[in-house]
């Protein structure tokens, strides 16, 4: 080590702010401070953020990264109404953002789902399976309409 290499805690420290400096201006996707949800730096999980679902939500699903580098996402399903002797079942699904919003694009909009058992396809019907599929689909868009303004 020659004389004039500073050694000790000044250079320790010196070190240790420009690394804070860096670490503190440089965006990144993982683990930085720019989490609201838990300040980063080896803190950050998929499931720290600590949205509230919107209300009547039955199912929430775990966050997702977004590939564009926007927020991160999740599935939510509000409750399953199920049709009277038969395997169809109709539930509202939004996409959630990190900042609590409900993502309402062309790409993702809310929605009502209908499914047929595991397919979402509808036949079958009779006339009081009809009038309770209709009552259930306005069931769901008026959820869906508490989750959105619009």
């Amino acid at each position: 080590m020659s004389t004039s290499e500073v050694v000790g805690p000044p250079a320790q420290t010196a070190a240790m702010t420009t690394l804070t400096a860096e670490i503190g201006t440089t965006p990144s996707s993982v683990n930085t401070v720019t989490r609201t949800c838990c300040g980063g730096i080896g803190t950050h999980t998929r499931d720290c953020l600590t949205v509230t679902p919107p209300p009547g939500a039955d199912l929430v699903c775990g966050w997702e990264e977004n590939a564009d580098g926007g927020q991160p996402w999740r599935s939510v399903f509000g409750v399953d109404r199920l049709i009277t002797d038969s395997k169809i079942r109709v539930y509202p699904t939004v996409v959630q953002l990190a900042d609590g919003s409900i993502e309402d694009s062309g790409f993702s909009s809310p929605n009502v789902s209908i499914s047929n058992n595991e397919y979402d396809t509808l036949s079958g019907l009779n006339s009081d399976q009809a009038r309770e599929l209709a009552a259930a689909l306005l069931e769901c868009a008026a959820e869906l309409d508490g989750w959105v303004a619009r």
